[in-house]
């Protein structure tokens, strides 16, 4: 409510967006109630969503207060989605100190114990330099309403004892420890901001060309590829899996959810990150020829007609596909071929090969068999991919 006022008073174009869980029955109600008059007085437009927290907990499970923070913020960034802006949130240096203490209880990093950025992405917080007390003594001299939301006493909450005993009792054994700590917040964030300076260069070569050399990887700390994730927008869970992905063989490769990418390759000297791309079946162009070219290439097929048996069809290749290549007795894997040919592992993916109805008679792009080779044929087929 106080950075409604504010904003008001600084006349920026808003609308607010209120979200009532109806977890506190009646009191969400009136939660909701003063919302809409205060922005009714000010002649601000308003969009509240509501939704029944307690059944969305009983369909999809999850805490409490993580899964109402993902729907609220689900439904800010869709505003925004339609309605290009800020979404201003009122966090405070108190919120701050115990988001702290919270990231430390779970071990986190250099990037969880940063905190919350005065801006990050959509996200604004104006008061974040301001504590409780300064903004209840504005509420006060400003006549603004509020509401107290009662759970906020509740213990059982792990921010709610942060915030109602442990923090009070070291402030009082500690003094000043709430300062001490926005100067530690302070040092991660500056830490924090010079690994994403560093990363930058790195994570635009990788959306442009997709490739993280071995010896660029190779060269960041823990932090460092943990900010690697996050500006790839991949989940932080996935380091353990990439480093492992690191140590294994050339061909192994990783799925991932969120992000620009949904798979990373491991290549010989480095991984490559390939986008969600759905590569649809060329066309097989057949036809008929009566005279060979006198040079021939790897992108085209002439056959001995009298060799095809029965349809021919086009399909991606597959491990333990054999065929017989001109120039070589016996046969040979694809796999092997394309070893040979060092076909790099996220290429293999889209790999063609051409049957007929009992052998391979063309790894697209390689090699060729020789049982339909032309020489002499009566009839002679040419055979090509049409994109």
């Amino acid at each position: 409510m106080v950075l409604l006022h504010a904003m008001h008073q600084l006349k920026k174009d808003l609308t607010v967006l209120h979200v009532n869980y109806q977890l506190r029955g009646t009191e969400s109600n009136l939660d909701e109630r003063l919302v809409r008059e205060t922005c009714q007085h000010y002649g601000i437009p308003l969009k509240v969503m509501q939704g029944d927290m307690k059944q969305y907990l009983k369909e999809h499970g999850g805490n409490l207060q993580e899964e109402a923070r993902n729907v609220r913020y689900a439904f800010f960034s869709k505003q925004v989605a339609h309605q290009p802006g800020w979404i201003a949130l009122a966090h405070h240096s108190d919120d701050q100190v115990e988001t702290f203490f919270l990231q430390l209880g779970r071990k986190a990093g250099i990037m969880g114990l940063s905190c919350m950025l005065p801006v990050h992405g959509e996200k604004v917080r104006p008061l974040l330099s301001f504590d409780r007390s300064e903004l209840h003594a504005y509420a006060l001299q400003h006549r603004i309403a509020w509401r107290e939301d009662a759970s906020n006493s509740q213990l059982h909450y792990r921010r709610n004892l942060l915030r109602n005993v442990l923090i009070p009792e070291m402030e009082v054994k500690c003094s000043p420890i709430k300062q001490q700590v926005l100067c530690l917040i302070d040092a991660f964030q500056q830490t924090q901001l010079a690994i994403q300076e560093e990363n930058e260069p790195l994570v635009e070569r990788i959306k442009a060309f997709g490739t993280l050399p071995f010896s660029e990887f190779d060269l960041l700390k823990g932090e460092g590829k943990i900010e690697l994730l996050r500006q790839l927008g991949l989940p932080l869970s996935l380091l353990d899996d990439l480093n492992k992905l690191r140590k294994s063989q050339k061909g192994k490769k990783l799925f991932t959810e969120g992000g620009d990418f949904n798979i990373i390759f491991r290549e010989s000297d480095s991984f490559y990150f390939q986008g969600d791309t759905v590569t649809s079946l060329p066309e097989l162009v057949v036809e008929k020829v009566q005279i060979l070219p006198k040079r021939f290439d790897k992108q085209r097929l002439f056959a001995n007609a009298d060799n095809i048996e029965g349809q021919l069809q086009l399909r991606k290749w597959r491990l333990k596909d054999r065929m017989k290549p001109v120039g070589m007795a016996g046969s040979k894997l694809i796999s092997d071929i394309l070893n040979d040919a060092k076909v790099p592992a996220h290429q293999r993916e889209n790999q063609f090969v051409v049957e007929d109805e009992r052998k391979i008679i063309w790894c697209v792009g390689h090699c060729i068999s020789r049982e339909v080779i032309p020489e002499g044929a009566a009839s002679v087929l040419s055979i090509m991919l049409k994109h």
